[in-house]
């Protein structure tokens, strides 16, 4: 006979832990990181004030859009499939910004 398992969080709470994880990451990594690295990032790429906006905006801008964009896919494909293709964008932008040989 089995135990009777039962989480102490329920599933629901579960997936909402996770999610607010996600987005930490997501928005905090993926996009406060490029303002801690700004320093390193012009002495390299010489962006100047404008470009470093610009790119900042159009990060402030995707995550605006793909918060929608999200909520649209959670109902399509279910909550799970759309925290892994975050956490997944999440890490291929940032391996992008840390191999990237130009602003563009």
């Amino acid at each position: 006979m089995k135990p009777d398992f039962k989480p102490a969080i329920s599933p629901a709470v579960q997936i909402g832990l996770v999610g607010f994880a996600l987005i930490a990451i997501c928005y905090g990594f993926a996009r406060f990181a490029f303002g801690l690295l700004l320093p390193q990032i012009d002495a390299e790429l010489s962006l100047g004030p404008t470009v470093s906006g610009v790119i900042s905006g159009g990060s402030f801008l995707g995550y605006c859009l793909f918060i929608i964009i999200s909520a649209i896919a959670t109902e399509r494909f279910g909550p799970r499939v759309v925290a892994t293709a975050a956490a997944c964008v999440a890490a291929v932008g940032m391996a992008g910004i840390a191999v990237a040989p130009d602003a563009v």
